[in-house]
C-alpha cells in the first residue's frame, strides 16, 4: 500500500499527479499490486487527516509513505518531495519484492 499526503497548493504534488503518477509503468505496476491512497490536506479541520499526519510524523507535502505486506511502513522507502517516474519505479520494485520471510 502507498499512502500519498498532498495538498492543491503544492508545486512538487502536483507534479507527481500530473507526471509520475500518470506515467504508464507505475500505473501498470501499483494497479496490478499495490493499494494507492491519497490524503489530501489542502483545508485543515478533517480529523481523520489529522490524526494520520499525527501518527505518521507528516511534516510536509508531498510525502509518500509505502507500506510492505504486513502493513508496516517501510521507513526506507518514504518520499518527501517530487521524484521522477523512472526513480519512483525502483521503489515500487523494491517494494513488491517478494522475500521469503514476507510469504511466510
Amino acid at each position: 500500500m502507498i499512502i500519498d499526503f498532498s495538498a492543491d497548493w503544492c508545486a512538487p504534488c502536483r507534479e507527481l499527479d500530473e507526471i509520475t503518477f500518470r506515467d504508464p509503468d507505475i500505473v501498470k505496476m501499483s494497479g496490478e499490486k499495490i493499494v494507492m491512497v491519497k490524503v489530501d490536506l489542502t483545508e485543515d479541520g478533517n480529523v481523520l487527516h489529522e490524526r494520520l499526519v499525527s501518527q505518521y510524523g507528516i511534516k510536509g507535502v508531498p510525502t509518500v509513505l509505502f507500506f510492505n505486506r504486513q502493513g508496516k511502513e517501510r521507513i526506507d522507502l518514504r518520499l518527501v518531495d517530487f521524484l521522477p517516474a523512472d526513480q519512483f519505479l525502483i521503489r515500487l520494485a523494491d517494494l513488491i519484492k517478494v522475500k521469503s520471510s514476507d510469504s511466510l
